[in-house]
């Protein structure tokens, strides 16, 4: 199998926007939901593992706002 790999991935971008409780702009902690961050965090956990399954040496970048 071939894989194309890269120095850097970068996993996630704005997921932040997803784990919101409301219309509110994030800056409190209060503005996020615990439940939705838990699993906001488990996707970037699995994409990680994923990368490191096939890249081991690849540099992992987290994208803005999350």
């Amino acid at each position: 199998m071939l894989v194309q790999r890269y120095p850097f991935y970068e996993v996630t971008n704005e997921l932040a926007a997803q784990c919101l409780t409301n219309w509110v702009d994030g800056v409190r902690s209060t503005d996020f939901d615990n439940r939705r961050f838990q699993i906001a965090r488990g996707v970037i956990r699995d994409m990680i593992a994923g990368i490191k399954s096939v890249d081991p040496v690849g540099k992992i970048v987290i994208g803005g706002n999350t």
